[in-house]
């Protein structure tokens, strides 16, 4: 449990890590993670993340054929740790799943853009 009860909510619903399991995760990783935003073209440009490079795969919660098309591209290599984060965590998991599904072994739900704040640290 952390300190933050909608992360905890969020947490419990879409499957995703602790914040500090997470940036353990990431930290162990740091050279080569991969941060997958999911989000939709406008919430990019309203806010994306600054502290660390991305890639970028729209999706929604009814269709991720878009990930699942470019993922080989996006992600070339399928032991790679790969973070997945959209809004809230709703679309990060749906995208996770496609990915493990796709023989990706190491996919985090890392939630929202907000919860990655660690990252700032």
């Amino acid at each position: 449990m952390s300190n933050d009860p909608d992360y905890d909510r969020r947490a419990g619903m879409f499957g995703m890590p602790t914040k500090d399991d997470l940036q353990s995760i990431v930290e162990s990783d740091l050279d080569s993670v991969v941060f997958l935003d999911v989000r939709s073209p406008p919430e990019l440009e309203d806010a994306a993340l600054k502290v660390r490079k991305y890639k970028h795969c729209w999706c929604t919660m009814d269709d991720q054929s878009g990930l699942a098309e470019r993922a080989t591209e996006l992600v070339p290599d399928k032991d790679a740790t790969v973070v997945v984060f959209c809004a809230v965590g709703g679309r990060s998991s749906k995208a996770k799943t496609v990915l493990e599904s796709m023989g990706y072994s190491k996919v985090y739900n890392g939630g929202g853009l907000k919860d990655l704040d660690y990252l700032d640290k």
